[in-house]
């Protein structure tokens, strides 16, 4: 069986795989498609991934972005955030970046979980019956860390925003993002 780990940029696609390697399923960046192994990566529902057992990571999207300027070690400026509105991972603007990924959560066969959920220690179980493994213990200890993407601390939209982003994400159809992925 070939796991399949995917979600927009900044979704907690790195914390799902984790997540499955945890649980038994080895992932290997240079052996892609290897059955018995986690394939990891950004499939919009235009550009479906291999056949496999399909995990699908959502995260709040404001919280996505800001984890996105942190990541690309910006400093934070209002400006910069409001300009990757316009601008999100693959150069388009968010709302059809993520509108390119809705579809998976309600492709049938499709595992959806939340990235809220994996670091509340919630879906462990729930993606161990999907894969039909055992859940191994120390899970929520070992998850944080020893990934590319994790600074040490979670991103928090509410310390960051403020009346000229929320204005600026009105404009944007942020609003119609949340609702999209159920945090609106």
């Amino acid at each position: 069986m070939l796991v399949i780990c995917n979600g927009n940029a900044k979704a907690g696609r790195h914390a799902l795989t984790k997540t499955v390697e945890l649980l038994g399923v080895p992932w290997d960046q240079h052996d892609v498609g290897k059955p018995g192994h986690c394939v990891s990566g950004h499939w919009p529902t235009r550009n479906p991934p291999p056949e496999g057992k399909h995990i699908h990571v959502i995260r709040h999207p404001r919280n996505m972005l800001v984890s996105w300027v942190r990541f690309t070690k910006a400093e934070f400026a209002p400006g910069y955030l409001i300009g990757s509105f316009k601008s999100f991972s693959m150069g388009r603007p968010i709302y059809e970046e993520f509108a390119g990924y809705v579809g998976w959560l309600t492709e049938p066969g499709v595992l959806t979980v939340s990235f809220e959920d994996l670091i509340a220690d919630k879906a462990d179980t729930v993606i161990a019956e999907f894969l039909g493994v055992p859940v191994a213990p120390g899970i929520p200890e070992r998850r944080p860390g020893g990934t590319v993407t994790w600074s040490g601390e979670l991103s928090d939209w509410t310390e960051y925003w403020s009346d000229e982003i929320e204005a600026a994400w009105q404009t944007a159809r942020g609003p119609e993002i949340e609702r999209m992925f159920g945090y609106g």
